[in-house]
């Protein structure tokens, strides 16, 4: 564990994944209903890995937008200072 968990769960305030880890009953439950095991992770057939996408969504990001060379150099007709 980082030392600013452990100054936050010493001084009486509440992480938020301790709450939720609580409201469902310690780890061990919440990976029970979660469906999983806790040294192996998630294992499945793929049916059970999209029926997990649909119903908790999919774990990534959408890939960020990248600037075409016309815009980078329309950018500096912006720039005072160039």
């Amino acid at each position: 564990m980082d030392n600013r968990y452990e100054k936050e769960a010493g001084s009486g305030v509440k992480l938020s994944s301790d709450i939720i880890v609580n409201k469902f009953g310690g780890i061990e439950s919440l990976a029970s209903a979660l469906r999983c095991d806790l040294k192996t992770g998630i294992e499945g057939s793929r049916s059970d890995l999209d029926e997990r996408a649909r119903v908790y969504g999919v774990n990534s990001f959408p890939p960020p937008k990248i600037k075409s060379i016309m815009e980078l150099i329309m950018e500096n007709f912006d720039d005072f200072i160039n």
